[in-house]
């Protein structure tokens, strides 16, 4: 699974860093198209590792959705997360400086095509939601619980997901791998807490679409 989907993400984010036109010149539905495939691969492999584990579905936190819970503990979540976040980049700041950070030109590796029509708009929440999913899926759902038995401890496991969360983000700089870093330590603290893949899928789903939305806002 690392090698299959943290090794290739990786690529992609240093492909992205070293040929950036090659990404900008995609429409935006194009770009949505292709993480869907990716995404789809990515969550049907692991799912058929679980299944063939012969282990309880449980254990990856794939128990049956509440759609009402789910979602408002994912909003809890969600802002749980970005207030952590805040907090934990007041203290990076405090300790290392803001130029650390903004010497980090990563702009036209992470440019994401402006959506426009009804068809792209759908695709692209449709793609950042899938997205999320999947990373949370093989993130948290099937690496933490690996790397606890592997390793022994919770706290251990959560370290090393989050730093392989974080190294494929590098195309959004040092500050974007940062703040992966953190995101990953507390999706998978929340993780471990609840057990449950679809609230923690969801407050990253919400935090992805804020993000992106966000920076189109900034080009009109």
């Amino acid at each position: 699974v690392i090698l299959y989907f943290v090794v290739t993400a990786l690529y992609g984010a240093v492909a992205m860093l070293i040929w950036p036109e090659e990404y900008r010149e995609r429409s935006s539905l194009n770009h949505s198209l292709s993480f869907l495939v990716t995404d789809a691969a990515n969550i049907g492999l692991v799912i058929y590792l679980i299944w063939r584990s012969a282990e309880s579905w449980s254990g990856f936190g794939l128990v049956p959705p509440r759609w009402l819970m789910d979602t408002l503990l994912g909003l809890a979540f969600w802002g749980t997360a970005w207030a952590i976040h805040g907090a934990s980049w007041r203290v990076v700041d405090g300790l290392f400086g803001p130029d650390l950070f903004e010497t980090a030109n990563h702009d036209d590796a992470w440019f994401v095509p402006t959506p426009n029509g009804i068809v792209a708009v759908v695709a692209f929440v449709f793609s950042v939601c899938v997205s999320a999913f999947a990373e949370e899926l093989v993130m948290r759902a099937y690496l933490v619980p690996r790397f606890e038995r592997l390793l022994g401890s919770s706290t251990r496991s959560i370290f090393v997901t989050a730093g392989l969360f974080a190294s494929f983000h590098i195309y959004q700089g040092i500050d974007g791998a940062v703040s992966a870093f953190i995101m990953g330590l507390v999706y998978g603290t929340m993780f471990l807490w609840s057990r449950r893949l679809w609230p923690v899928a969801v407050a990253h789903s919400i935090s992805n679409l804020l993000v992106f939305w966000s920076s189109f806002a900034e080009r009109v």
